[in-house]
């Protein structure tokens, strides 16, 4: 997965201009990573399960240029596969939730013991609804990951 679109997304989610998201690319990296390690693996096609055979060409018959193959001879790169954007969203999502925690310096935002309750509120408290956004974003790419992988646990009864 690239980095790039991921950094981008997770300073929109942050609200962060280029010079105030650079700070934060590591972390950008760790979510990549740990999306990376939770990808299902590209399965090859099993056998029997690829394109039906044709027929044999009849004695002098051609058969039809294939689109997008280049003739025999000339070497052609193919460039890889796009990102899906479900797993950059869901890299981005995991970045902003942990920068969110980061940001808010680990501060009390509530605390009771017995009858005293004490809590504070400031602008720094949205852990919570950055761990909504990440988990749904997570839940969007559900397809793409692995089913075992903690946070997409599914409860059968």
């Amino acid at each position: 997965m690239l980095l790039e679109p991921v950094v981008r997304q997770f300073a929109q989610f942050a609200r962060l201009d280029e010079e105030s998201a650079a700070p934060w690319v590591p972390l950008c990296e760790a979510a990549v990573a740990w999306i990376e390690s939770m990808r299902k693996p590209d399965d090859p096609p099993e056998e029997g399960n690829g394109p039906e055979e044709e027929a044999p060409l009849a004695q002098g018959e051609q058969a039809p240029p294939l689109e997008g193959i280049p003739p025999a001879g000339g070497e052609e790169e193919v460039p890889e596969p796009a990102d899906d954007p479900r797993l950059v969203l869901a890299a981005a999502g995991e970045a902003f939730y942990r920068y969110t925690l980061a940001a808010s310096g680990g501060e009390v935002q509530s605390l009771k013991i017995g009858d005293i309750s004490v809590s504070e509120s400031s602008g720094n408290g949205g852990s919570s609804g950055a761990r909504a956004l990440r988990d749904t974003l997570l839940a969007g790419a559900a397809g793409l990951l692995e089913p075992g992988f903690a946070g997409l646990w599914q409860v059968e009864g």
